[in-house]
């Protein structure tokens, strides 16, 4: 008797005679001569006729093919960038292709984090050396996308509405959830006063998720006019500062010799052209120094000329 993997070959040699001839001539090559090689497909015998000068005996051997039984599980559908499990059974060694996105080629059980849809192949060798295959399919589901708009420009005090939006239905959840109206709503209201970063976490039907996030940004935002005409009409009467997103600030106005003839310390304080107890400064070109302060305590400086007309 001889064990033999389906699909495979094994040679027998035999002795004791001139000539050999085998049969059944079934997967057999050659079939005369010493030495051959079986490849059956089921459990058979073969037969030699062994002949020298002094006649004819028959032997025989049996073929006992053996039949691997590799069997592969985790047909799955996850979402990109997760992971899912692989198994297999019924061998004591296996191998795993394509490897490159495996945690391990080699092993009865592998995690597959595939970047498309893969079929993953694992060969079995069992106990007895014979070698069978078999699949696992891992299908990923469409990767949803949260859209926002990434960047605020907001004003102290007032209330941004911020907003997401997917190409898929699903739920909405915002964090940190400090200042927010809504945490769990597509269009939320924020007013922290204070830069910040929202995160919003998007979880499709299938519970395959996206992030994105939004910066709240309160700049310092100044204008400055360069002409006024303090001429008693209705019309530009006076030169002031206006801003946002500003602590505090100073403005020093300087004539041409440099004398500091107007300082302004608050939103609501303006030069209508005048100093030195309400004296009237003629036409010209005057200088500014501005120095304000952020939300952080930064000071800013910035400098200028206004120009005077009556």
């Amino acid at each position: 008797t001889i064990r033999i993997c389906v699909n495979s070959t094994q040679s027998i040699t035999v002795s004791g005679g001139d000539t050999y001839f085998w049969y059944p001539n079934i997967n057999i090559s050659p079939n005369t001569g010493p030495t051959v090689s079986l490849s059956p497909i089921q459990d058979m015998y073969y037969y030699c006729d062994f002949t020298n000068s002094c006649g004819t005996v028959t032997d025989s051997v049996f073929a006992d093919v053996l039949f691997p039984s590799i069997q592969s599980f985790g047909d799955t559908t996850i979402c990109p960038g997760t992971s899912a499990f692989l198994s297999a059974t019924g061998a004591v060694n296996y191998i795993w292709s394509p490897a490159g996105t495996l945690s391990s080629p080699t092993g009865n059980t592998v995690s597959a984090s595939p970047i498309l849809n893969t079929d993953y192949q694992v060969i079995g060798i069992d106990s007895d050396g014979c070698i069978d295959t078999a699949f696992v399919s891992v299908m990923l589901f469409p990767q949803p996308i949260v859209s926002v708009q990434n960047t605020f420009l907001a004003f102290f005090g007032e209330i941004v509405e911020i907003a997401a939006t997917s190409n898929v239905p699903g739920t909405f959840t915002w964090s940190p959830p400090d200042h927010l109206s809504c945490t769990i709503c597509a269009t939320t209201y924020a007013n922290p006063n204070q830069e910040f970063l929202y995160t919003v976490s998007f979880e499709d039907q299938n519970g395959c998720t996206a992030t994105n996030g939004v910066q709240l940004k309160y700049d310092p935002i100044i204008y400055i006019p360069n002409t006024f005409t303090p001429d008693q009409d209705e019309f530009n009467p006076v030169f002031h500062v206006v801003h946002s997103n500003i602590k505090s600030f100073t403005m020093d106005i300087y004539d041409r010799w440099g004398e500091k003839i107007h300082e302004m310390t608050d939103y609501a304080n303006y030069w209508d052209g005048r100093y030195n107890d309400n004296k009237v400064c003629p036409d010209g070109v005057y200088s500014w120094k501005l120095v304000y302060y952020d939300f952080y305590e930064k000071p800013h400086v910035m400098t200028g000329h206004i120009n005077l007309v009556r």
